[in-house]
């Protein structure tokens, strides 16, 4: 049940992010990749799994799917309260994100089952929800 986006619908929705964000979209993406990656310790603590992150943003910037060569390894990270509210003003320039076009860029590769899931995972960080628009 892929998804079959085209590289031109790829790179359009991108353009379309890159627009309404500020030029570090890319480090914004890298800890929704992050955040992703991760089992949920405490609302705002997070245990990442970084071989699963390695592939994931490998496949997400380079337009194709790799697998990083990693070994088991696991980042830890924690996030102030204050995190989305400060990433709406400094990543997204005060405009929430659509998250289907968010998504489709990051995981093109990934069947449409896969964004139902990461969407209903999204919606568990009830600390960064006002930073997405949710359809």
């Amino acid at each position: 049940m892929s998804l079959y986006i085209s590289q031109e619908q790829l790179l359009k929705n991108r353009e379309i992010i890159k627009q309404n964000t500020s030029n570090k979209i890319d480090t914004f993406v890298g800890i929704i990749l992050l955040l992703l990656s991760s089992e949920k310790i405490t609302e705002l603590y997070y245990k990442a799994d970084m071989c699963n992150f390695s592939n994931n943003a490998n496949s997400a910037f380079t337009l194709k799917e790799t697998q990083a060569r990693t070994s088991e390894k696991y980042w830890y990270a924690l996030f102030t309260p204050t995190w989305a509210e400060r990433s709406l003003e400094n990543f997204l320039l005060k405009k929430k994100i659509n998250i289907d076009r968010l998504l489709t860029t990051i995981f093109w590769q990934k069947d449409k089952n896969f964004h139902i899931r990461t969407k209903k995972k999204i919606r568990t960080f009830n600390w960064i929800k006002g930073i997405f628009c949710i359809i």
